[in-house]
């Protein structure tokens, strides 16, 4: 607090003495001469002054002519330039019940006379270092207000303060933001799985960091690196919660590039590579089943050869987007391994969910009737499909890992392909 005032220059404080006494007035404006001061003989003289000048602190009696001191504190604490001016009195009245209804009223200190001169200039000093050092804080605060994305919940996670900064991230206004939940920002990309290890996570009084996509108020996205953290009150009880945001979105975008098969516009292998092995972990977490099927094209290549490159290329768009349309679930996941070779991994309850899935794709491509006279399956484009599904909760299946799973899919897409094609060939390791 004493370093508050270290690099200001005192006489560019303006301390208000508002006295009816000249002779007090004069010994006080002597005792604080390194100070800018303004002299007032009445209350109406004071808050006139006060409303033309810029005033650091005002230093008050409370038996004033005109108006006394209570009255002069009230509008001072009713107008928006003065309110946070901090006041002191400066009395002969020593009753408990006048120190008592100035402290109520806003009153920042209370000296009596007669007073100790360095008494006075050391409570002064004191209000004067608190009140700069508040007004260096709202500026500090107005600075994250305006450029950190954070808010606060209550307990249930109703927002209860946004910063303007996080405003112009969602696109939502404060007004349209407190009293609800960040769900109104929640996007479809969003597993549960999120949401559920983060309330798991601040339940047990630790703080959450992830990324988060969220969705703007004009339907629009952006993505957030987001710390959230309890907040305690004084008895060490959480009482809600904060959270910073850092948005990553050009980050995301030029990863997303990163991970996307540019023809088709799904994942690519180098992501498939990456998440399987995330996903084996989720599937043995939740304990659902999961599933890996390899799609490969009928006879793609006389297909090429037959109507062109450029025709083959479409041909690839169009699968990709079946396969999208087909698998709808955030946690489905629709890959482009090579040529005209498609990964998919998804979880399933039960084999027939899984099976139920594989056949539908199947026969979703073969529904699409895209002409393909050279292919000697069906006169139209088709596909054959390698299945496997796994459940890790089998002692036996712990130990497979993406290569295991893989090689497994792999042999059924051989043995779809050896066997007729246009058909779904799995291997069930659920029991």
């Amino acid at each position: 607090m004493l370093n508050a005032l270290k690099n200001i220059d005192n006489s560019k404080i303006t301390i208000l003495i508002v006295v009816a006494s000249n002779t007090n007035r004069y010994h006080l404006s002597k005792l604080l001469d390194r100070y800018n001061v303004i002299e007032a003989v009445s209350g109406v003289n004071a808050i006139k002054t006060v409303k033309k000048e810029h005033i650091d602190l005002v230093l008050l009696d409370i038996f004033m002519p005109e108006i006394d001191g209570y009255k002069v504190l009230k509008q001072l604490k009713n107008n928006k330039k003065s309110k946070n001016i901090p006041v002191i009195f400066l009395t002969s009245t020593a009753y408990e019940e006048s120190i008592d209804m100035a402290y109520k009223a806003g009153v920042m200190d209370y000296i009596i006379k007669p007073f100790i001169p360095k008494e006075l200039l050391a409570r002064i000093y004191t209000q004067l270092s608190i009140s700069f050092m508040q007004k260096d804080l709202e500026k500090r605060i107005e600075l994250v207000n305006k450029h950190v994305s954070f808010s606060t919940t209550d307990l249930n996670g109703v927002i209860t303060e946004v910063s303007e900064a996080f405003c112009r991230l969602s696109g939502y206004t404060k007004k349209e933001l407190i009293g609800k939940k960040h769900n109104i920002m929640r996007h479809e990309d969003t597993a549960d799985d999120v949401y559920n290890n983060l309330w798991d996570t601040l339940l047990k009084g630790k703080n959450w960091e992830g990324e988060v996509k969220n969705k703007r108020k004009n339907g629009g996205y952006f993505w957030t690196y987001v710390v959230i953290s309890p907040i305690y009150d004084a008895t060490d009880t959480i009482y809600g919660y904060t959270a910073i945001r850092q948005d990553i979105t050009n980050e995301k975008i030029v990863q997303g590039m990163a991970i996307t098969d540019q023809l088709t516009d799904i994942y690519n292998r180098r992501y498939f590579n990456e998440v399987f092995p995330r996903e084996i972990k989720r599937s043995i977490r939740t304990g659902y089943s999961l599933s890996f099927m390899m799609l490969d094209i009928d006879y793609f290549k006389q297909y090429n050869d037959t109507y062109g490159h450029q025709a083959g290329d479409e041909v690839l768009k169009k699968v990709a987007k079946t396969l999208k349309s087909q698998l709808l679930r955030i946690e489905d996941l629709v890959f482009r391994i090579g040529g005209e070779e498609f990964g998919v991994i998804y979880t399933t309850n039960v084999f027939a969910d899984s099976s139920k899935i594989a056949n539908n794709l199947c026969k979703a491509i073969v529904d699409l009737k895209i002409e393909h006279k050279t292919s000697k399956v069906v006169p139209v484009l088709s596909v054959s499909i390698g299945l496997v599904c796994i459940k890790f909760s089998l002692p036996a299946n712990i130990t497979l890992d993406m290569n295991d799973i893989y090689k497994l899919a792999d042999e059924e897409l051989y043995r779809a392909k050896d066997s007729g094609r246009n058909k779904v060939c799995y291997k069930y390791l659920n029991a």
